[in-house]
């Protein structure tokens, strides 16, 4: 990873900063150790990325992603004494699928505080786009990029110069329930009623749909020399 400053008008300076080292090994931490030291070291990264002066902002949505950041970096962030998190947030309109407003308000609520809101209907999908294309490298535009600019526009008028968001947390939070079916090959039966509770399972009826019958027929695929995925194509292929 590298850090790029440049100081007004000055010289661009590139820099160095940290070289990921992968140690192939494998964890003896249970699940619940890792879970906790991913909490610290979520909490320390956040805390280390604070801003010096004025607000820290979060991007935050009702989903699992930023809400997870929004609780752990509040914990660390206040037990050293520094000020929370300021969220901002998309509001959609009633009925829209895109609506986490009422998730959002709970969970803001919880810290004490509300989020700064910004309207979907202010954010255009495209914007000058004839002018857009005439200078950049690309001449479309991102479908996310004047809500991206919006986003940046409020977390300025907070006077605030460090946003943090949630991108990139699927890979932690949003866990395929996969993994519930190696569970079940395994026989690690405590495990996966512990976990399939996590899930919000719904009863022995969900769970031999989700899980025991997938993975019994694989097992039968498998038996019979069968290597082709299971999930069926769309007939369009």
């Amino acid at each position: 990873a590298h850090t790029l400053v440049r100081d007004g008008s000055g010289e661009v300076r590139v820099a160095k900063h940290w070289t990921l080292v992968v140690e192939d090994t494998d964890s003896t931490e249970s699940f619940d150790a890792a879970s906790e030291e991913l909490r610290d070291l979520l909490g320390n990264a956040m805390v280390e990325r604070r801003a010096v002066s004025g607000p820290t902002t979060i991007w935050l949505s009702g989903g699992y992603d930023s809400p997870v950041m929004f609780g752990v970096g509040n914990d660390a962030l206040e037990r050293r004494g520094f000020r929370r998190l300021s969220p901002v947030s998309v509001s959609y309109p009633p009925g829209d699928p895109g609506r986490e407003d009422e998730l959002i308000e709970e969970i803001t609520a919880f810290w004490s505080t509300r989020p700064t809101w910004v309207s979907i209907d202010d954010i255009p999908m495209l914007a000058n786009a004839r002018e857009h294309a005439a200078r950049a490298d690309i001449p479309f535009q991102h479908a996310f990029e004047n809500w991206l600019r919006t986003l940046l526009g409020a977390t300025a008028r907070q006077g605030s110069r460090v946003a943090l968001y949630g991108d990139g947390g699927d890979q932690l939070f949003a866990v395929s329930t996969v993994f519930l079916r190696d569970l079940f090959s395994n026989g690690r039966w405590r495990e996966l009623r512990r976990e399939w509770r996590a899930f919000d399972g719904s009863g022995v009826r969900e769970l031999w749909h989700r899980v025991a019958r997938p993975e019994l027929a694989a097992h039968v695929r498998r038996a019979r020399g069968r290597t082709t995925p299971g999930i069926a194509l769309p007939t369009w292929l």
